[in-house]
């Protein structure tokens, strides 16, 4: 290969190109610290995507793809760039570009076309999806396989109003990161998997959920009986539009519940799948048996209304807290005041969330203070109320 026209010699120009590989692949999956600084492609296109996720999720969707598309496209047009940088620039910059295209070797020559060639070709096609109302973008034909046949009025508007219109609710089902460039949701009514440069859209009423696999990812070894690991779960939606493409919705098996919860369709599991109980779920269990074992509060008579739980907003309150573990003023627990405020769930919750996470053989022995006054508590002055 030869390189007479470049001022540097081979192995700097792997070394550069190397490096250009390695930024490329930060501005395209740009990890958790660039994103929160405000590196990433939404933010400094936010200014052309003017439009909020949460508001106008459609519009926010089809302009994201299409600047993923044409920011990520340009990329090996930068490594020309950078080719270009390092030619022999005395007989000017115009002939150092000619030559760059006409007189290396064939290799390096077939690489700057392909370079050249992939913006120009991107930025066609994304101008086409832009033609006409967006006929023509990936996100936009996917709504339109959801107009009713027999309604003339509707257009990929319509379901793009009620795909906006449920997105807004507080309630939605989520799962998923944005370092990892996708983030699924679930609505009334429909089901959407928001990946890089795909929107994958399915109706709730028209769907087969089925669990299609499972594997664990190993944490962490917090000593020889204990080992951290959390179980990810493989979804697949399935359309009984045979038009709409099936998909994959991953999440962890802790989610696995909140999900089936808001989903229309029952999930199928076929293969007989067993889903590990997450650390959470597990100590829940032995935090119930072991509080419906302490001693019970009874109400006074003149305070026999329970209030909604503070945590959940959706049970009464059922548990309170009462020194039984030793005398007053013995011990590192102290009495506590607050009235009934929290169901048993939500306590637990609490109560695991302020324990050591690399410890959990010493959540039963440990303590934790209240959430509303912070006095410490063990699960022994934990008691259910009683009228």
């Amino acid at each position: 290969m030869s390189y007479s026209l470049l001022t540097i010699d081979t192995s700097e120009l792997l070394i550069i190109t190397f490096l250009y590989i390695l930024i490329a692949f930060i501005i395209i999956l740009p990890p958790s610290e660039l994103i929160s600084a405000g590196f990433s492609i939404q933010n400094i296109f936010s200014y052309f995507l003017n439009e909020n996720e949460e508001i106008t999720f459609i519009k926010y969707h089809i302009k994201r793809i299409s600047s993923k598309y044409l920011v990520h496209s340009f990329l090996p047009l930068g490594y020309i760039c950078l080719l270009i940088y390092y030619c022999d620039w005395s007989s000017g910059i115009l002939h150092a570009c000619h030559s760059l295209f006409t007189e290396t070797s064939i290799i390096l020559r077939c690489i700057a076309y392909i370079c050249l060639l992939i913006p120009i070709l991107t930025t066609i096609i994304v101008i086409r999806w832009h033609l006409n109302d967006c006929f023509q973008h990936p996100i936009v034909r996917q709504l339109r396989l959801f107009i009713q046949t027999n309604n003339q009025e509707q257009t990929w508007h319509t379901v793009e109003s009620s795909i906006n219109t449920e997105f807004r609710r507080y309630d939605k089902f989520t799962c998923g990161s944005t370092t990892s460039n996708v983030r699924c949701y679930v609505l009334d009514s429909w089901i959407l998997k928001c990946s890089m440069y795909h929107v994958n859209i399915a109706q709730q009423s028209n769907v087969r959920v089925e669990l299609d696999e499972a594997h664990d990812i190993h944490l962490q070894e917090t000593n020889e009986e204990v080992t951290l690991s959390t179980q990810y779960l493989n979804i697949l939606i399935k359309s009984n539009d045979l038009r709409i493409k099936p998909f994959y919705i991953r999440l962890k098996a802790s989610e696995y519940d909140d999900l089936r919860g808001k989903l229309q369709a029952n999930i199928e599991n076929v293969k007989n799948i067993v889903i590990r109980q997450s650390l959470s779920d597990l100590f829940l269990e032995d935090f119930r048996q072991q509080v419906t074992r302490n001693p019970k509060y009874r109400l006074p008579l003149n305070h026999q209304d329970l209030d909604t739980c503070i945590g959940c907003l959706q049970t009464n309150a059922n548990v309170k807290l009462v020194k039984n573990c030793d005398a007053p003023d013995i011990g590192q627990c102290r009495t506590c005041f607050c009235r009934p405020m929290w169901c048993l769930e939500c306590l637990g919750k609490w109560f695991a969330s302020r324990q050591d996470q690399t410890r959990p053989d010493t959540w039963l022995q440990s303590t934790c203070p209240c959430p509303s006054c912070r006095s410490i508590f063990c699960i022994l002055d934990i008691s259910i109320v009683e009228f």
